[in-house]
């Protein structure tokens, strides 16, 4: 069975179309789901080789999505549920830092003493984990949970790894104050950890209000904030998250496909296939190659002289849970104009054509 990875349909006589942006919510009523809309152009020309900092090699920055809440919010429990239901790879720097504590490596004691009393350990020792983690998982999109904690840890982040990472989003886990002592004394009764009491549970809700929730309002002034009512059950909670990252999902879908583009026009094989599933299959029409993907891109480009392009009217849609349809017109200084859709896949943190 032959997986369309790439449908470019030519038509040249389209009407003027106006520009939107739209993208399922995942909110199902009736079986069918409703669509937000926004402006949206996008302008891509030929560009340089580039790389990002800790990823070197890539076109393209991973995308992250930061997971926030206080102690017993469900942070982990949520990731570990939506890391396989999504794709994503799910990394936790606080289990990051409880494996690092009982390493027997030279932060370990230094560990151990903060998390006692429920302080925030340095940044340097959180980033470096993070990012060894990220490195090593070899994942391109990620949920990390419990981080940034406080201003140093979102300044650290901006300065040793934002420019190699695109936050698409950050998930608050809105939880009131007794309903988190009740989960983390209860979850102390089997988990074993020193932290897991009533003390280090205050102790920790007090750093949470005074440190983290000022990065929250932060992150809501940048438009970022994705909030979900953390009080709920499981299930209930698990829907709501999914239905805030489908909107972030929808950006990195969105980036990606630029990506895509750019690297066409500059004929970069080598990059534009790293995007694409392995045995991938371009299809074609009007006589068109169809050997991969690329060559039907760079056939278009070729016979019409391309050097940059204008991307309008984009649509993002879902099909199940791991599949993204992105449908746009695409413009060319020529005053041609033509309607593509590219189907994306995801699988082991990452999208693949």
């Amino acid at each position: 069975m032959l997986m369309l990875m790439l449908a470019i349909v030519l038509a040249s006589t389209f009407k003027r179309l106006p520009v939107s942006y739209s993208f399922a919510n995942s909110a199902f009523k009736g079986g069918t789901r409703s669509h937000r809309k926004e402006s949206l152009s996008l302008s891509l020309a030929k560009e340089e080789k580039s790389t990002f900092g800790i990823f070197p090699g890539k076109d393209f920055k991973p995308s992250t999505i930061f997971v926030l809440g206080g102690p017993g919010s469900g942070k982990g429990t949520q990731c570990e549920i939506l890391s396989k239901k999504l794709g994503y790879v799910h990394l936790s720097a606080g289990e990051l830092l409880r494996k690092e504590r009982l390493s027997g490596s030279k932060d370990g004691a230094l560990l151990d003493e903060y998390l006692k009393e429920g302080k925030i350990v340095p940044v340097e020792i959180s980033l470096n984990l993070l990012t060894k983690a990220m490195i090593e998982s070899g994942g391109e999109r990620f949920l990390i949970d419990g981080f940034p904690r406080n201003s140093d840890n979102l300044n650290g982040w901006k300065q040793l790894i934002g420019h190699s990472v695109e936050v698409s989003g950050v998930i608050y886990l809105d939880c009131p104050e007794e309903v988190l002592i009740e989960r983390i004394l209860s979850r102390g009764e089997k988990s074993g950890r020193s932290d897991d009491n009533l003390s280090s549970a205050k102790k920790r809700i007090q750093t949470f209000n005074s440190s983290t929730l000022p990065i929250i309002h932060h992150f809501q002034e940048c438009g970022l904030l994705l909030r979900v009512d953390g009080s709920r059950d499981i299930e209930a909670v698990t829907k709501s998250c999914a239905v805030e990252i489908e909107k972030a999902m929808a950006k990195e879908v969105i980036s990606l496909t630029s990506t895509l583009i750019s690297l066409a026009l500059r004929g970069d094989k080598d990059s534009y296939n790293k995007l694409c599933m392995e045995g991938s299959i371009g299809i074609g029409g009007n006589s068109l190659p169809a050997d991969s993907p690329l060559e039907v891109e760079q056939f278009c480009a070729e016979e019409r002289s391309v050097e940059s392009v204008l991307l309008s009217d984009v649509n993002v849609r879902f099909a199940g849970e791991k599949v993204a349809i992105m449908s746009y017109i695409r413009d060319e200084k020529q005053g041609q104009r033509f309607h593509e859709t590219r189907v994306w896949f995801s699988d082991q943190g990452k999208w693949r054509l």
